[in-house]
């Protein structure tokens, strides 16, 4: 754990671009938020599963 605003150290390096999207030019804010969706994507499924919650399987 951290001492960010999440608590988790990834999530909120994962969160730190938006800091400044609206600095961006428009052009780019698109693969920003796909960046910062793919982290948290990617840290969620490495996250184990929650106790008492069935995770659908493939």
């Amino acid at each position: 754990m951290s001492d960010g605003p999440t608590g988790d150290a990834t999530v909120d390096a994962a969160l730190a671009p938006l800091a400044d999207l609206a600095a961006r030019p428009l052009a780019e804010h698109p693969g920003v938020l796909e960046d910062v969706h793919r982290t948290l994507h990617d840290h969620l499924a490495d996250e184990p599963d929650a106790p008492g919650e069935a995770r659908p399987r493939p």
